[in-house]
């Protein structure tokens, strides 16, 4: 059986401003009121389980507000996977979602050492594919070279830290 959004709602309710559901029934264990789903260890997405299936917390958050379930993926704004407010959810493509990261490893995001040349290269991808931006002689230099490309690229979901 299928979860429609007319389930859903008589199941759960959702605060868009909070990002929180609550259980509208009670359950097993939980009783009406009860805030509804758990962390994932592996993920760090609250999941909650109805009908015999889990879901993301933010995927159904789509799904309470417009009855359509995300075509692709739901990227939180402010990078907080807790933080399931209607405001903070956005549809987004893997390489949009990936442009909202924060940066990983030693230097600022766009930016590694480049061993041949001996300089800092600044780098950005989208939909699979790397864009040089050019090498530079310091990390901070390659770093406003990746600032000044990203939200040309990217647009909204350009994040440069």
């Amino acid at each position: 059986m299928a979860l429609t959004q007319e389930r859903l709602k008589e199941l759960l309710s959702y605060d868009p401003l909070t990002g929180v559901f609550l259980w509208r029934v009670d359950r097993y264990r939980v009783k009406a009121g009860d805030r509804a789903g758990s962390i994932s260890p592996s993920t760090g997405y609250r999941i909650i389980r109805l009908l015999q299936k889990n879901y993301a917390e933010h995927r159904l958050a789509c799904f309470y507000m417009t009855g359509k379930w995300p075509k692709t993926e739901m990227d939180h704004r402010d990078l907080s996977k807790a933080n399931n407010a209607w405001l903070n959810l956005r549809e987004a493509t893997g390489s949009q979602n990936g442009a909202n990261k924060k940066a990983r490893g030693k230097y600022q995001k766009g930016v590694s050492f480049h061993r041949q040349s001996g300089k800092f290269s600044a780098r950005i991808h989208k939909e699979g594919k790397q864009i040089s931006l050019g090498y530079f002689p310091t990390p901070e230099l390659a770093h406003a070279a990746y600032c000044i490309a990203a939200p040309k690229i990217h647009g909204e979901f350009a994040r440069t830290k």
